[in-house]
């Protein structure tokens, strides 16, 4: 076969050969009588998925080939042989042309290239064309997606996955490491563990879970953070090419190295109750208190007005149009104060109103008294 130097090969491309005729000194036969012979390939490091490794019936004299598989796996500097098949494999005008036709036992070492970094490929020339970079075809895309909400104070689970670029699992042959760090979205410090995580995906798996545990707290908002791919650490190097950036389409939904989750709030809001006050009109003014049914961690606010009912802004008290009152974060109360007159008319009890409106939305929905 050929002269019987190495040969070389960049996966994904392929290796050509020539069975030639030798004469009894060693010497090429220029055009010897047609035949063709079986060559057989095995030997070497390279697996039967590394190359196409039938069985081939080839002419002598004329030129074959033999295709390089391009995978991701990291395994640079694999090797196969191409070896004549049996004597009688031998057909053809050859066979009666001379008085005995064998065949040789030197075979062809062919190295196959991964395609992990430009360059010339080692090894005695001729070369093939300089060794590309990988490609996605070359390429394990590192996914992480969020397992759903959860209710503040449990357990937020991600799921880490690796897929090659046609959306297919990939099932790493040794553990490999991936780190995941967190960043707040409308979650603040404290909400949940921010800690960053290196998580190991088995040998024999295609994915892994990231687990992050959520407080307890007194806010009332659902709050969300995410979860990003960092990079990888050991074992990625079984693989040509691990991308932690881009993400991959699976089964025409878009996957990708980021991921939010959301955390529930299980809080009761608070309501908000304005009280009845009387007073004698020698008194000044007239002190009402907002209150809420329980603090929250944001301030409350609201609008508010006075309205008359058998008393008269203007003669008996002061009105007030399009107030505004706030109760702090961590407070249940604030006040309101009407100034009101003190006349000489004799016109008994009088009644007017402090009516609340616009409530901030971390209050409940219902069950308020605002009047």
């Amino acid at each position: 076969i050929g002269d019987g130097s190495e040969n070389d090969s960049n996966e994904g491309g392929a290796a050509y050969y020539k069975v030639i005729a030798l004469d009894p000194a060693g010497n090429e036969i220029a055009s010897p009588a047609a035949g063709t012979v079986d060559v057989t390939f095995g030997g070497g490091t390279a697996s039967a998925a590394d190359y196409d490794n039938a069985t081939q019936n080839v002419t002598i004299g004329q030129v074959f080939q033999v295709d390089a598989t391009d995978d991701l796996i990291s395994d640079d500097e694999e090797t196969y042989t191409v070896n004549l098949g049996a004597n009688s494999t031998i057909a053809g005008a050859i066979t009666t042309a001379y008085e005995a036709v064998t065949n040789s036992t030197d075979n062809v070492e062919t190295t196959i290239h991964d395609e992990t970094s430009p360059g010339t490929p080692p090894g005695p020339g001729p070369h093939p064309d300089p060794t590309p970079n990988p490609g996605p075809e070359d390429t394990v895309f590192a996914v992480i997606d969020s397992n759903g909400p959860v209710t503040e104070g449990a357990d937020s689970v991600f799921t880490v996955s690796l897929f090659d670029v046609n959306g297919n699992p990939v099932t790493v042959t040794s553990d490999m490491e991936v780190n995941v760090v967190f960043a707040n979205g409308t979650a603040e410090d404290g909400d949940y563990t921010a800690t960053a995580q290196t998580v190991t995906v088995a040998a024999g798996d295609s994915t892994t879970t990231v687990t992050v545990p959520t407080a307890q707290d007194a806010d009332f908002d659902d709050e969300t953070f995410t979860a990003t791919i960092d990079g990888v650490g050991a074992g990625a190097a079984q693989f040509e090419n691990v991308d932690t950036t881009t993400g991959v389409t699976v089964g025409g939904t878009p996957r990708t190295p980021s991921a939010e989750a959301t955390i529930n709030d299980d809080d009761v809001p608070p309501t908000v109750e304005i009280d009845d006050v009387t007073v004698n009109e020698d008194a000044g003014t007239m002190t009402f208190t907002v209150s809420l049914s329980n603090s929250t961690t944001q301030d409350v606010s609201f609008d508010f007005d006075t309205n008359n009912g058998s008393a008269t802004a203007g003669a008996d008290y002061t009105a007030i149009a399009n107030g505004s009152g706030t109760i702090t974060a961590g407070q249940t109360t604030t006040t309101i104060t009407v100034n009101i007159a003190d006349d000489y008319i004799a016109e008994g009890n009088e009644t007017y109103t402090v009516d609340l409106s616009n409530l901030s939305g971390n209050t409940a929905t219902s069950g308020h008294d605002l009047q």
